[in-house]
């Protein structure tokens, strides 16, 4: 092992080589960013995120767990006095991994937002000594001089590389992922603090429920009852809220609380939504927070079918509830 990665603790060493989708790595990137996990391929161990990048970490997070594996960003900010007493300025940037058809049409919607893209094939597609030869896009001035740039092409072998690549911390099928990945840069052009970038990104995230179910069975799963529950809030006889979680996660701050019946609580499913999901539950009302926390624990996936047996129409019933299933709410 390399002397570096010594130094990366077993717990995130675990959790790095349990990854294997570029999903799977941008969740973990999401938890590096919000320091529960110490370190990240390619950087040094035990380091987090930037101070410039605190006001970001909030974006970057979702934008990961969204499906955008990334691996550099930074803010814009206005020409000001630096450590060293020249002056410095910086546009909007992010970098990073997403799969190519995902890619092209996030780079689409970020040119229409009048921001500069560099999209470059996954690395595994480029032949060995014909990587793309686009320019790094200049993101960070002193005193008027290029200081660093976004957008350059990472090859094969920089990926694999288990000092600035992914090949330290990862299984080899979590690197395959991302040198199979398109490569994305976007940049606002203006030197200065601006939010459009970021915009963009949350709105995006924002959008990946769906898809993101379609990529991992995981989150599948937990959609197609949450698409459930919502029909069967919407029939009349219906009791519905969405409540804060008492205990809120990463991806789970919110919780629907339904009773199918009415308003006795005895009867009542309480079940905690993925933040992907909550545009599914747009017309669901809000929740007081005394209801919220009146209400039984949060249920299993198993308790969940079997309240949705017991109140919905079932029309097939799985073997083994690990089979697929349906069901229909009768209004």
């Amino acid at each position: 092992m390399m002397p570096l990665l010594n130094r990366v603790s077993k717990a995130d060493r675990r959790r790095w080589l349990a990854a294997e989708t570029l999903l799977d790595l941008g969740r973990v990137t999401a938890d590096w960013l919000e320091d529960t996990v110490g370190s990240q391929p390619g950087y040094q161990p035990g380091y987090g995120p930037d101070p410039e990048t605190e006001p970001l970490i909030v974006t970057l997070a979702r934008v990961n767990r969204a499906g955008f594996l990334t691996a550099a960003s930074q803010p814009g900010m206005n020409p000001c006095t630096g450590y060293d007493g020249a002056t410095w300025s910086q546009r909007a940037a992010v970098e990073g991994f997403l799969e190519e058809h995902r890619a092209a049409a996030l780079a689409d919607r970020a040119r229409d937002h009048g921001l500069t893209v560099v999209l470059h094939p996954p690395a595994a597609l480029v032949r060995r000594h014909r990587r793309p030869l686009e320019p790094w896009t200049p993101v960070t001035l002193r005193e008027g001089l290029v200081m660093t740039g976004f957008g350059g092409f990472r090859t094969a072998r920089d990926l694999r590389s288990s000092v600035v690549g992914y090949g330290g911390l990862c299984s080899r099928t979590a690197v395959a992922a991302v040198t199979h990945a398109a490569q994305l840069t976007i940049v606002d052009l203006d030197y200065r603090d601006s939010s459009r970038l970021w915009e963009l990104l949350d709105e995006w995230a924002d959008e990946q429920g769906s898809l993101i179910a379609e990529l991992d069975p995981r989150r599948a799963d937990q959609r197609l009852i949450t698409q459930l529950l919502a029909a069967l809030a919407a029939t009349p006889r219906a009791t519905a809220f969405v409540a804060d979680h008492a205990e809120p996660t990463h991806e789970q701050r919110a919780v629907l609380i339904l009773n199918p019946t009415g308003v006795n609580s005895g009867g009542a499913i309480r079940w905690p939504v993925h933040e992907q999901d909550l545009p599914l539950l747009a017309d669901v009302d809000r929740a007081p927070d005394l209801l919220a926390s009146a209400l039984p624990a949060d249920q299993t996936r198993s308790q969940i079918i079997q309240l949705l047996a017991t109140h919905a129409q079932v029309l097939r019933m799985p073997t083994s509830w690990d089979d697929p299933w349906t069901t229909e709410v009768r209004r």
